[in-house]
């Protein structure tokens, strides 16, 4: 099975990689920064127990996505 966003983990590695040889990023940030695989997000409800008609709560789970790995290492860098 093809998964969307094999297209757009191809296009990642590739900007990456010219980024590598520059002083942008060294070895260690571009292996933190590169996608290892493309995982759709996934959107599932929470009940609110509390209220009346007990409506959902959208949650989005992006873990293992393709931008994931790359807004990790910026949330990080940025709480410095």
């Amino acid at each position: 099975m093809i998964q969307p966003g094999n297209e757009l983990l191809t296009d990642r590695h590739r900007a990456a990689a010219q980024w590598l040889p520059t002083t942008v990023l060294d070895d260690s940030v571009y292996n933190q920064i590169r996608p290892t695989a493309a995982v759709t997000p996934t959107l599932y409800g929470l009940p609110e127990v509390h209220k009346d008609n007990v409506p959902l709560r959208p949650i989005i789970c992006s873990i293992g996505s393709l931008t994931y790995q790359c807004v990790s290492w910026l949330s990080k860098s940025l709480a410095l």
